[in-house]
């Protein structure tokens, strides 16, 4: 069914596949880090009746194939990422290289403290 909106993300590390669905979707696009990705419906910008319009709008996905937000609108032409503009010189990104051992570290940390506020708020 071409309406289904089915994704696949595969895991080449422990070789594992994780299927998720947006129906109706009629685009993909990654965000420019890779990290994330989202899933639009969205209707003709030149106008015209969009029977579906009920479904319109987008889904945000974590590269693991995690549902990070949902938004829905009644009228939706177009998603697009925020354009990133360089952000390291060289010697810059060779330090964030050096120390991403460190800032993993520190994200996880903060990854579990979100997981185990949200697991206390249920």
């Amino acid at each position: 069914d071409s309406a289904s909106g089915t994704l696949e993300f595969y895991d080449c590390d422990n070789k594992s596949l994780v299927i998720k669905e947006h129906y109706r979707a009629n685009q993909v696009l990654w965000d420019p880090s890779g990290r994330t990705l989202a899933t639009t419906v969205s209707q003709p910008i030149g106008g015209g009746h969009f029977k579906f319009a009920m479904d319109n709008g987008y889904i945000v996905w974590s590269f693991q194939g995690k549902q990070i937000s949902q938004q829905s609108f009644e009228t939706f032409y177009q998603f697009q990422w925020r354009p990133r503009e360089k952000l390291f010189n060289k010697k810059e990104t060779a330090e964030v290289s050096k120390n991403l051992k460190k800032y993993e570290k520190q994200f996880n940390a903060f990854d579990e403290a979100k997981k185990r506020k949200l697991r206390l708020e249920e």
